[in-house]
């Protein structure tokens, strides 16, 4: 993913949280198993960003192709 596929973050309307949209994806899977969870890593800091839990489990092939659609993660603003 590169930084050009994350939109700048933008308020959630009728909250004080901000939210971030991530464009549509694909990317080669290189273990099989079954995808409960993603991540969002950024490589350079060597840190985690955002995770969360996939609306439902996904079962991948070793050298198969992963998808994904536009998707928006939501920001709690600090108190």
């Amino acid at each position: 993913m590169a930084t050009s596929d994350i939109a700048s973050p933008s308020f959630i309307t009728g909250t004080y949280g901000r939210e971030v949209v991530f464009s549509q994806m694909q990317g080669a899977v290189s273990t099989a198993g079954n995808v409960t969870h993603y991540a969002v890593y950024e490589t350079s800091g060597s840190r985690v960003l955002i995770t969360g839990k996939l609306q439902s489990t996904t079962n991948m092939s070793a050298n198969g192709v992963f998808s994904t659609q536009s998707f928006s993660v939501g920001l709690i603003a600090p108190d």
